[in-house]
């Protein structure tokens, strides 16, 4: 499977080594960044979501 990483073509946002050390596992090409999409594990994502705090990457809806 092709992995898709900073490029010249594909900026990265502010957060983006904040988001790697979270361990994002998946990241898609959206407005020309880098767009976190999951961490691996989607159970957990949705208890953060639902019980605790969620923190999302928007630096690509500039």
């Amino acid at each position: 499977m092709a992995e898709i990483g900073p490029n010249p073509r594909l900026r990265v946002s502010p957060y983006y080594e904040a988001t790697v050390k979270d361990g994002v596992t998946a990241l898609s090409p959206y407005n020309k960044m880098l767009m976190p999409v999951t961490y691996g594990d989607p159970d957990a994502e949705h208890d953060r979501l639902m019980n605790a705090a969620s923190r999302w990457d928007v630096a690509v809806q500039r």
